[in-house]
C-alpha cells in the first residue's frame, strides 16, 4: 500500500508522469517552451521530498493502526 502511494511523489523531472511530459512540450506561438527543466527541478524536488515524508510518517502510522 505504501509502494502504491510513493509512486505518486515522482515530481522532479519532466519524464516522471504524463501531465508533466505534457506540460514540457507546450509551446507558445513563438515556439518558446513554457516551462524549463530547470521549472521541474525546483518545484519538483522539493514538493517529491515533503510528499515522501508525508507518505512515510502518516502512511506508517496509518498502516500500523489497521493492523498491516
Amino acid at each position: 500500500m505504501a509502494s502504491a502511494f510513493l509512486c505518486s511523489c515522482a515530481m522532479g523531472l519532466p519524464t516522471s508522469g504524463f501531465p508533466n511530459v505534457t506540460a514540457i512540450s507546450l509551446v507558445d506561438d513563438l515556439g518558446e517552451r513554457y516551462l524549463t527543466v530547470g521549472n521541474f527541478i525546483v518545484g519538483g524536488v522539493p514538493s517529491s521530498l515533503f510528499a515522501y515524508l508525508t507518505v512515510v510518517t502518516v502512511g506508517y502510522l496509518l498502516m500500523r493502526f489497521s493492523g498491516m
